[in-house]
């Protein structure tokens, strides 16, 4: 049997204890003994509303058609408690009336206040169940605290990594930009240097021509022309 069978099978129980003491209180005479069965209904309704939470709780694992399902029985069993508590409320407000005690059911009061041993087994074992879904109720509680916390500490932690991601964003934009400056930089050191490279070739270019030009133009000076050599090698022949 499942968890949900159990919660189940508690809940009807507690309806069924809620039902008994809501139909002796209304067959009831006795002002206490009215009032003991309203109280003990209204035990039986809050147990069972806390059966449904805990159905509730049990029921998120499920998914698909069988967490729809639950959630159907749960809003019928919601209907339940609520009918009983509105039944309740309506004893009590005619308990206050000072008509309401019937001679012909004064009788049966002491069958209530002297619950036979089944009811008390009965009563017991409720008791026994409620204790387990308080307790079942505790450990959810608590789960519920710790991943709450958990989930305070990863959210601080994605804040900070937030922060330092803008930080390291904004030292890349930075440093991109010294970047941008110092390529244009080295951009105009290099047409400089290009620019002063192609000075320096055209001033060897020119010192170049002008050797070429004192060079030729100083031989052709340093020569006797040939009809001057020719006087001069007739003039020292016998």
């Amino acid at each position: 049997m499942s968890s949900i069978d159990e919660y189940e099978r508690e809940f009807r129980g507690h309806v069924q204890a809620a039902e008994e003491r809501l139909a002796h209180a209304s067959r009831s005479s006795s002002p206490d003994d009215r009032r003991t069965a309203l109280s003990g209904a209204e035990r039986a309704a809050e147990a069972g509303k806390d059966v449904v939470q805990l159905m509730e709780l049990e029921g998120r694992s499920l998914s698909g058609a069988a967490r729809s399902k639950l959630q159907a029985q749960l809003r019928s069993y919601r209907d339940e408690i609520s009918a009983l508590k509105t039944r309740i409320k309506d004893l009590k407000s005619t308990a206050r009336s000072p008509d309401h005690c019937r001679e012909e059911n004064c009788a049966g009061g002491d069958s209530y206040s002297n619950p036979s041993p089944g009811e008390r087994s009965r009563l017991l074992a409720n008791n026994d169940r409620m204790s387990k879904a308080t307790d079942k109720l505790k450990q959810a509680h608590a789960v519920t605290l710790d991943m709450e916390q958990t989930a305070n500490a990863i959210l601080g932690d994605l804040g900070k990594q937030r922060e330092t991601l803008m930080h390291a964003q904004g030292s890349l934009r930075y440093a991109a930009d010294g970047l941008e400056g110092s390529r244009k930089l080295l951009a105009q050191m290099g047409r400089r240097a290009a620019m002063n490279k192609m000075t320096l070739w055209i001033v060897i270019g020119l010192l170049i021509s002008m050797l070429l030009l004192l060079f030729f133009s100083g031989g052709s000076d340093s020569s006797p022309p040939p009809a001057a050599a020719a006087a001069g090698f007739t003039k020292t022949s016998p």
